[in-house]
């Protein structure tokens, strides 16, 4: 069964990297207890499920088209897993956000 819960968002940072054709990453911090529960496919879609609110904070640009789970968004040893963006205006930006 797909998981339709969506975490509410606290905070949102966005940052310009230093490499402007870096693709967007987006980490999402989550701090609801009922998530610890989840299976990580479950978990993986109440993120996804709650993008549209994070970008909603951003109304001077789109949600990219296709955003793309990774354990290793952030760096390559895999500690910091998050969204990839496809190309597009986004690149170059990383996207902090807390939910819970």
């Amino acid at each position: 069964m797909k998981e339709t819960r969506k975490l509410t968002v606290t905070a949102v940072k966005a940052r310009r990297e230093e490499n402007p054709n870096r693709k967007l990453r987006v980490h999402l911090f989550c701090d609801a207890k009922w998530a610890e529960e989840l299976t990580d496919k479950d978990y993986r879609q109440v993120l996804r499920n709650t993008l549209p609110d994070v970008f909603a904070r951003f109304l001077w640009r789109p949600m990219p088209e296709r955003l793309t789970w990774s354990r290793k968004a952030g760096c390559s040893c895999g500690c910091s897993p998050g969204f990839v963006g496809s190309r597009g205006c986004w690149d170059g930006y990383t996207i902090y956000a807390d939910v819970k």
